[in-house]
């Protein structure tokens, strides 16, 4: 059975497989409500285009005091604090002074100087961030600091619908949110080898086989969203050391245990590339392997970790 929604500005599709002799499960609607229910929850708690949003209420206030937020709020933004300060900002969470500079320099139709990105990249840095477990608050030390989280929410989200179906009795589903973030849960303790198609910037795809009984697999790249200046056109991702959007025409794919980490360890792929991506996310523990796809005059290249659990098959294969 399957169910879809529009919501966090995607297509959020849910594939369940109600098993015959699973009688703790009587409501096939409040299954799925209490799944979906997970990403509306999130999206209004991390809107950041919802000036009504706890996220924009923190972005506007904490520079000038702190805020005391939910407890899942804080869990959130703590962990995506550390993710951002162990990969040295190659994933972060504060990039909305970048966002918000590019994003007025497509409006208004020219490139922003060099002058302007730096003073944009010195907000994001994570030292102006305080948080306070005692009070529970959040708080930036200088003015224009925002968080942005667009890069983990999405991850985090499907983890929380996972649970959701987990807890109400299902044991196989798929949670497709958009494409770019996918989360499986099986029941299988063997479970077989799974295809899947991984969609490259260029619109072509490769076909990843693979192993898991709860994995989560994500994609970043420069194909998914674009803007124009000058007639130029810009990538939507901006790359956290340099402040520009990133060049060229990349994607990685990520596959953890989980969907939050999963997105974490995609971007650190797509920004440090393959072996300095992978070797970072094997010292940070987050258990993902993963490859990347380059687009250029040569064709199609991959990077792909020698692993048991991850492997190329052949492109244009079945998922």
């Amino acid at each position: 059975m399957r169910r879809a929604q529009y919501l966090m500005g995607t297509v959020i599709e849910i594939s369940v497989e109600f098993e015959p002799d699973a009688s703790e499960i009587r409501d096939n609607d409040e299954v799925f409500a209490a799944a979906f229910s997970q990403f509306e929850r999130i999206a209004t708690m991390c809107n950041r285009f919802d000036p009504e949003s706890e996220l924009s209420s923190v972005n506007e206030k904490a520079a000038n005091t702190p805020c005391r937020v939910s407890d899942e709020l804080f869990a959130l933004l703590e962990r995506g604090l550390r993710y951002t300060m162990q990969t040295d900002s190659t994933f972060s969470i504060l990039l909305q002074p970048l966002v918000d500079l590019w994003q007025g320099a497509a409006n208004d139709d020219v490139l922003p100087g060099k002058h302007a990105i730096n003073a944009a990249l010195a907000h994001c840095d994570p030292s102006h961030v305080h948080l306070c477990q005692r009070k529970q608050t959040v708080s930036f030390s200088r003015e224009g600091s925002g968080f942005n989280l667009d890069g983990l929410a999405k991850g985090y989200a499907a983890d929380q619908a996972r649970g959701a179906l987990a807890l109400r009795g299902v044991r196989n589903a798929t949670i497709n949110a958009g494409a770019s973030s996918l989360n499986f849960l099986k029941s299988d303790h063997d479970p077989p080898q799974r295809r899947l198609l991984a969609r490259s910037p260029c619109g072509d795809h490769v076909c990843l086989s693979y192993r898991a009984l709860q994995s989560s697999v994500s994609t970043s790249g420069t194909g998914e969203r674009d803007f124009t200046i000058a007639g130029k056109r810009y990538s939507h991702l901006i790359n956290p050391a340099t402040g520009h959007p990133l060049q060229g025409s990349l994607a990685a794919t990520a596959l953890s245990l989980a969907g939050e980490t999963a997105e974490v360890a995609s971007k650190v792929l797509l920004f440090k590339g393959y072996e300095a991506g992978m070797t970072l996310c094997k010292r940070l523990g987050l258990a993902a392997s993963g490859f990347v796809l380059r687009s250029g005059r040569k064709g199609l290249a991959f990077d792909v970790e020698g692993s048991p659990w991850l492997h190329l098959a052949e492109a244009g294969g079945n998922a």
